[in-house]
């Protein structure tokens, strides 16, 4: 019977024990049991690596390590789709079963259950396990808009910062409206006064929330565990973030309120194209920088290698930062980490996943040598451990059990 542990120790750290996917991208049916130690998935592009990973990153908060429509993750042209997960925290023998999934009732809403009691937030889960991970996709922050890379920020921030969300989608609601007043109203003056002082309020935490951040991750990206690895450096740069190195908060909230003021007239011509206020931390330019031998260079002019070592730098400090506030090293979810890099960072990021506490997912065409990992092989839509070449036998013959998603009411996630 599943049970919520009682009291988290520093030693205990989330990891899977069980993973049963029901009509998930191509597994129709997979039931996984996995070791305690480190793992390894290999197999030929296409064999289901990746969906392995984003399943499991679908035990925290967010829309997953694809950013997927939910619908397009059910298998080929299922209605729905569930996935069960027991985590265990070693050494402790207490354990947590999380269920979540679509129905064909309503299969734009993810539906989540702990220990068959559903949930209706799912910050509750960061209670128990946080996920990190890095996918090849995430070189994209190289090459895509500041939208883009201000989004890969606040990721990494609400990992640390919960309430960090909730404050960026206050703060957008606020944006929002100001500028549809502007456009249809804009004598409302009173109205106007409220947004903004809601803007720069909320605005001045979101910008000293990103700072503090990007503070400890400095610290981290410089130690010893992860330096090896890249020796990048964050810059976030903006009016507000600016303004907080010198002055207090209040000083930067009263200051960006006044701004807002005197920005109307400019902001409503601006609102009438379509755009937002020009001012805040909406604008604000997040961006890597790379240090070499002969000096520092934007992240963009480095190497393909290069910038997939300073995504995987930057995962790997914000997993350690995560164990540093909770006490539990966070699941790693590194999918395709080993492609591109030389052998020295090769050998960095295996040394750091050697010996680093916690659960670690890695994905490869090849097998890991390492004796460390535990070797799993995945075909089409099975995986087999210990790397023989003999069918899986996770796939079971038989129909698998229904996943529900109450036991009381019926309403299933699985089929």
């Amino acid at each position: 019977m599943p049970m919520a542990p009682r009291r988290l120790q520093d030693s205990a750290h989330p990891a899977v024990l069980h993973l049963n996917l029901t009509r998930f991208r191509n597994y129709r049916a997979l039931r996984l049991a996995l070791p305690d130690q480190p793992l390894f998935f290999y197999g030929p592009n296409g064999a289901g690596k990746t969906n392995l990973l984003e399943a499991v990153s679908f035990l925290t908060l967010g829309t997953g390590l694809r950013r997927a429509k939910l619908a397009e993750i059910a298998h080929k042209n299922a209605d729905h789709w569930g996935l069960v997960a027991r985590i265990g925290f070693p050494p402790l023998a207490d354990r947590i079963e999380i269920r979540t999934g679509i129905t064909a009732q309503a299969p734009s809403k993810r539906l989540l259950q702990l220990n068959d009691a559903p949930l209706s937030h799912q910050a509750a889960l960061l209670t128990y396990l946080s996920v990190v991970w890095m996918a090849p996709q995430m070189n994209r922050f190289f090459y895509d808009g500041g939208s883009y890379r201000r989004r890969f920020l606040d990721q990494t921030v609400s990992l640390y910062a919960p309430a960090h969300r909730a404050h960026l989608s206050r703060y957008e609601r606020a944006l929002r409206e100001r500028t549809a007043l502007l456009t249809r109203d804009p004598g409302q003056s009173t109205w106007c006064d409220s947004l903004e002082t809601t803007l720069a309020e909320v605005g001045t935490t979101i910008a000293a929330t990103r700072l503090d951040v990007i503070r400890r991750l400095h610290l981290l990206l410089e130690g010893e565990a992860i330096a090896p690895l890249s020796p990048c450096h964050l810059h976030l740069t903006g009016q507000i973030e600016d303004s907080l190195h010198n002055r207090s908060a209040l000083e930067v909230e009263e200051a960006f309120a006044r701004q807002l003021r005197e920005d109307r007239v400019t902001d409503i011509h601006s609102a009438q194209q379509g755009h937002s206020a020009r001012c805040g931390p909406h604008r604000s330019t997040f961006d890597l920088s790379l240090k070499r031998a002969r000096g520092t260079i934007p992240g963009m002019q480095g190497s393909t290698g290069e910038q997939k070592a300073m995504i995987l730098a930057l995962a790997l400090a914000t997993a350690s930062l995560l164990h540093q506030q909770t006490g539990r090293a966070p699941i790693l979810l590194l999918d395709d980490a080993l492609a591109h890099l030389d052998q020295a960072n090769r050998a960095a990021l295996l040394t750091y996943v050697r010996h680093r506490v916690g659960q670690t997912w890695m994905t490869g065409t090849t097998a890991s040598r390492s004796k460390d990992f535990a070797r799993l092989q995945v075909g089409e839509g099975t995986v087999t451990l210990g790397g023989t070449h003999r069918k899986s036998t996770n796939k079971p013959a038989k129909r698998p059990r229904p996943i529900a998603l109450n036991k009381r009411s019926g309403k299933q996630l699985g089929e």
